[in-house]
């Protein structure tokens, strides 16, 4: 049985990597290539899926080694949300493709993206955590430069000069944690009892935030996202950020074992980002941009949910990836169908029935109802503004397009099979959604400060950052 769960959970890296190398070798281009990719990630993954619910967790150690030496594969029910939410949101990006004009080296960026985050999702070790976690970022500099526009060009290199120094920051953490505990696997760390120096894990906890998209420490963001073409915005905010809660997941555990108030640390950090991406997001009038602050925000729920309910994180993350990848598809549409799927986006993110949202913001209720009913309403308020600053009219011919057809279905399907919350947050989530349509009604652009967002004061934030939560473990 190990023997095929070692096959099955690292087929997909090997699959991907393989299919991009002959892409760029093979000159390889065309419409059933990428359909071919496409039906082969979803074979895989419902391969991996029926052995995780046959078998439960998977763990195993590759190459036989020992747990403190090995490179471990640790896939859980958290796990399996982010790996569907990325593949799905991949399968729609590859399906966006212009197949009569297809670029081989954007689409084998693609393929190698895919091996990258899906690695980040099955090891459970500090080091190729790391490792995956760089080279998703590397390619992703890539993607958001591609199209040679100058300003996409800086928005890479921003992006890539901060995460530069985020991850030399987890790198420097992990190798503190390497000489105190002589491993870098996360359950040897976690079952040790060897104590962990708190500047280590200042650092790694810096390094993985700015991963994360939260407010201050991810100055990168906005440009990134919002300069980007419209399939790169879409596997930045629905599934690049999800790379950096992830790792936050990972870890977490083991770290508040020694020092129980990282989770005050994480969770002030968390909501501090809810409400100031929140308020960004209401009074911008830029379409992309303003879902660029609407992913600090939602990136901050995400993170506050890792601090007080992390079994619901999963769900979380998969929600929103495939609401916010499609509501990134539809800012740049002309035709009726991009309307249509873009206030299904956006009644998704609201919380409202039958879409995934209701279902899975209803952690933040059963945490704390006044606190859930506040973010709601500000989410609210923020993505019903969005209509108003889309360009195009609509046309009396509907368009359909497959890849938001199924971003549609999987943002509706999984709450059939998902149990519902009571009655009353159905009628909350809809009294809320009614205010937060008339307030956004009287919102005007407000030019807020963006000079927060430069590439110095980011990188000021992280170091500050880091200081604050050395001083706060310590004390």
């Amino acid at each position: 049985m190990q023997k095929i769960l070692f096959d099955f959970t690292l087929i997909p890296i090997i699959s991907a990597v393989v299919l991009g190398t002959l892409r760029l070798l093979l000159h390889l281009r065309g419409r059933f290539l990428s359909i071919f990719e496409c039906l082969l990630s979803v074979l895989w993954i419902c391969i991996l899926s029926c052995l995780y619910f046959i078998h439960g967790d998977i763990r195993f150690v590759v190459g036989g080694w020992s747990l403190r030496q090995g490179v471990a594969v640790f896939v859980n029910m958290n796990s399996m949300w982010f790996i569907w939410a990325f593949t799905i949101v991949w399968i729609s990006v590859k399906l966006r493709s212009d197949f009569k004009h297809i670029d081989r080296t954007y689409e084998a960026i693609l393929d190698f993206l895919y091996s990258a985050v899906y690695a980040v999702y099955i090891f459970g070790d500090l080091f190729n955590l790391y490792v995956s976690v760089e080279l998703a970022s590397i390619l992703s500099f890539l993607l958001v430069g591609y199209g040679e526009k100058p300003i996409r060009v800086w928005a890479a290199l921003k992006y890539m000069m901060m995460s530069v120094v985020a991850f030399n920051l987890y790198l420097s953490g992990i190798s503190l944690i390497y000489e105190a505990t002589g491993s870098l696997n996360i359950s040897y760390i976690s079952n040790s009892g060897i104590s962990l120096p708190p500047i280590a894990i200042s650092l790694i906890l810096t390094g993985i935030l700015v991963k994360s998209g939260i407010f201050f420490l991810s100055a990168w963001l906005p440009d990134a996202h919002a300069e980007a073409t419209t399939p790169v915005s879409m596997i930045l905010s629905g599934g690049i950020v999800n790379l950096g809660i992830f790792a936050l997941l990972r870890i977490l555990p083991f770290i508040q074992q020694q020092y129980p108030q990282i989770i005050d640390i994480v969770a002030i950090t968390g909501m501090l980002s809810v409400l100031l991406g929140g308020i960004y997001a209401a009074f911008e009038s830029r379409p992309k941009r303003l879902l660029a602050y609407s992913t600090f925000s939602q990136m901050g729920i995400s993170v506050f949910l890792v601090a007080v309910a992390p079994v619901a994180v999963g769900l979380y993350a998969f929600f929103h990836s495939l609401t916010k990848a499609l509501l990134f598809s539809t800012v740049k549409g002309k035709g009726k169908s991009s309307k249509v799927f873009m206030y299904i986006g956006i009644f998704s993110l609201i919380g409202l029935p039958p879409f995934l949202g209701f279902v899975a913001k209803k952690s933040l209720f059963l945490f704390n109802p006044i606190l859930g009913i506040v973010i709601s309403l500000l989410t609210a308020i923020y993505i019903f503004t969005l209509p108003k600053f889309v360009k195009g009219k609509l046309d009396s011919k509907y368009r359909l397009q497959l890849s938001e057809f199924i971003l549609f279905l999987c943002i509706l399907l999984p709450t059939f099979f998902l149990r519902w919350p009571g009655w009353t947050y159905l009628v909350e989530g809809f009294i809320i959604a009614i205010i937060g349509y008339f307030i956004a009604k009287f919102i005007k652009p407000l030019p807020f400060p963006t000079s927060i967002f430069e590439i110095e004061i980011g990188i000021s934030y992280q170091i500050l950052f880091a200081m604050f939560v050395v001083l706060a473990l310590t004390m």
